[in-house]
């Protein structure tokens, strides 16, 4: 089962990273996860706290002040949580993997860790070289546990799930989403296709047939700018009436070229799974 919690590694003494100087440049994969809550995203920016921010900060701390390059699989935005987040890493040190993680967990603050560290060749590029990626949305009809809901979106009205299970099918396959994104960095296409997307219980999160967790999980080649959270608010309105099947078909087919609803609420988010080719 997974959970959100994360445990403290040992300590590293940052002297066990060696100056740079001598040593030439190395690319590293780090799969790490992190509760996104206290972060203004993935991305780092200008006197903002950021996930990226963080791991420049770690990272450069233990190579003498030397600020890595650092590129991740995907941006998550303020407020999302990643499980699976890969990042490539250019830096100079020939200290071996497991001791970058221990020395990066010495660092990194208590809401990010990094889980696995391997090289890879320069040609490798965490974006484009993705086969799949899965996000889930974690959801319930009024409250929840406390110790969740920094994970799962308190939604306040009555749903009728059965028909947004159904709703979620209309997204297979492959189809234009442009009405469901926002801009951000500009795309070639924003074709998109997906291979799975489905409503079921979050037994992963302690199922309870009282209060109900619910997760849509939709795994796909690719996804644009807050285009996940988009199709959530689309399933949302589906489920409050608002909104019927043929209503998201005729959005994706760009007959109704309007969004179904309003971005949904950022903290149910979770970067899941990021698949690649590497052997």
């Amino acid at each position: 089962m997974e959970t959100f919690r994360m445990t403290s590694p040992s300590q590293a003494n940052p002297s066990e990273l060696d100056s740079p100087s001598t040593i030439s440049k190395r690319y590293i994969l780090l799969k790490l996860q992190y509760d996104g809550t206290n972060y203004k995203g993935w991305q780092k920016q200008p006197d903002l706290p950021t996930v990226q921010g963080e791991l420049t900060h770690a990272i450069a701390k233990l190579c003498h002040g030397v600020e890595p390059s650092i590129i991740g699989s995907g941006r998550t935005d303020t407020g999302v949580h990643a499980l699976s987040q890969y990042a490539k890493v250019t830096l100079q040190t020939d200290v071996d993997n497991e001791k970058i993680i221990r020395a990066l967990n010495g660092t990194l603050p208590k809401d990010i860790r990094i889980l696995s560290c391997r090289d890879i060749p320069y040609s490798f590029h965490p974006v484009r070289d993705s086969i799949d990626k899965t996000y889930r949305y974690y959801f319930c009809i009024g409250r929840t546990a406390p110790v969740l809901s920094r994970f799962v979106y308190e939604h306040r009205w009555d749903l009728d799930l059965e028909a947004m299970k159904d709703a979620a099918k209309i997204f297979l396959g492959s189809h234009d989403f442009e009405y469901f994104r926002t801009m951000g960095t500009p795309v070639n296409s924003t074709v998109r296709e997906i291979y799975h997307s489905e409503i079921r219980p979050a037994h992963e999160l302690g199922y309870d047939e009282s209060n109900p967790i619910w997760v849509y999980e939709v795994r796909g080649n690719g996804f644009l700018k807050q285009m996940v959270r988009l199709m959530v608010s689309s399933l949302f309105e589906v489920g409050k009436n608002r909104a019927s099947e043929d209503d998201i078909q005729q959005v994706l087919s760009k007959s109704v070229k309007k969004r179904l609803g309003p971005v949904a609420p950022p903290q149910g988010l979770v970067l899941y799974n990021v698949v690649y080719n590497l052997v």
